[in-house]
């Protein structure tokens, strides 16, 4: 048959997905060659196109790959496009990888081979983004860094603090280099510079030495500054979010330190996210904030009870997303339009799933 004569949809679908380790010269030869369509998550290729097309796809192990074709196969490129196929589960940014190596197959090809595939990514693009925006609208992060972020409210022009802790090992902690990050992906485009610093100068010293590390290679952006605590009047005075991840029981001195600078030059409307404490500390740590009448002060029982409420939601909307791939996979193994009208009659409780007010 002619490239011309041929048309995909999920009828003639198949995708085939293995890990990346598997990739060879010979693999990518063989799909060059066969203009099949290549997609891929963190771990994984995706090679996806005409049944006939992949039939021979050369397994050099004949195990290393799954195959699925026709409305099993359309259900898992949804499920790749919505992020329920990453390390990172619901991610967004693998549906415009997903797109734009489509792009670039098309720009490389002849007309006669993309237009062969057109109208079925159309499809997929309107079919991803309707389940985004109708089915998935209140998924979020569950990370407990990134509900802090989100629970400061904190915009990509805010002037940022971080008060950070150490590890066992002397480094800069983990849940303070994932804050930072979280904070960093909320201000791309700004050029605001994140504070870093620690009431203990000792620590503080250890704290740039494994951060600047980080920056060096690339697992840190370089937007961060370090800052003496006796400093920390004039750095809080000007910052509209300060985070808090050394533990509130930790070292006592240190939180008096850190709620009477709080107190004493916190301007109008900042806030400060106090991360992690002992549980039966809590109550009595957030007492002693509460007492010094500050109202944009939110502990760690808020974050994790708002990390827990996330996760509760995520998982009634994961449910309801994947009846949404299989019924949408259904209607276009039929060639037929999917109108959200018929899937609101077939199943009314996939629209409908609570969501979690992310603001203090």
């Amino acid at each position: 048959m002619t490239p011309e004569a041929r048309k995909l949809t999920v009828q003639n679908l198949s995708v085939i997905d293995f890990k990346s380790e598997h990739i060879t010269a010979e693999l990518r030869d063989w799909s060059n060659a066969k203009h099949v369509l290549v997609g891929e998550s963190c771990a994984r290729q995706v090679f996806y196109g005409f049944t006939e097309d992949l039939a021979d796809f050369p397994d050099p192990t004949e195990r290393i790959a799954r195959r699925r074709h026709q409305s099993e196969a359309y259900e898992f490129l949804l499920e790749l496009a919505c992020g329920f196929r990453s390390s990172r589960f619901g991610e967004t940014h693998i549906k415009s990888q997903l797109l734009n190596r489509w792009k670039k197959w098309a720009r490389t090809a002849s007309p006669s081979w993309s237009k062969q595939y057109e109208s079925f990514i159309g499809g997929l693009k309107k079919d991803s983004g309707f389940i985004r925006t109708k089915i998935m609208d209140g998924f979020a992060s569950t990370s407990l860094e990134v509900v802090a972020r989100d629970l400061s409210g904190q915009k990509p022009e805010d002037k940022v603090t971080l008060i950070a802790d150490i590890n066992l090992h002397g480094t800069i902690s983990g849940k303070a280099t994932k804050l930072l990050r979280a904070c960093q992906n909320r201000q791309k485009g700004s050029e605001q510079f994140i504070s870093i610093t620690n009431p203990n100068p000792e620590h503080l010293e250890q704290i740039q030495d494994s951060a600047e590390r980080m920056i060096q290679n690339n697992k840190l952006g370089q937007n961060i500054c370090f800052s003496s605590f006796s400093e920390a009047g004039q750095i809080i005075a000007q910052s509209d979010q300060v985070y808090v991840t050394i533990p509130q029981s930790a070292e006592p001195d240190d939180e008096i330190k850190i709620r009477q600078a709080w107190i004493d030059h916190a301007k109008k409307g900042a806030v400060l996210v106090h991360l992690s404490g002992v549980p039966e500390m809590a109550m009595e740590i957030d007492e002693l904030w509460k007492n010094a009448a500050l109202e944009n002060f939110i502990g760690p029982d808020k974050v994790h009870a708002t990390q827990k409420k996330r996760q509760n939601n995520n998982g009634l909307i994961s449910k309801n997303t994947r009846q949404a791939f299989k019924l949408i996979a259904g209607i276009r193994s039929e060639e037929r339009q999917v109108f959200e009208s018929e899937l609101r009659e077939k199943a009314p409780g996939m629209f409908s799933h609570c969501t979690v007010n992310a603001q203090p």
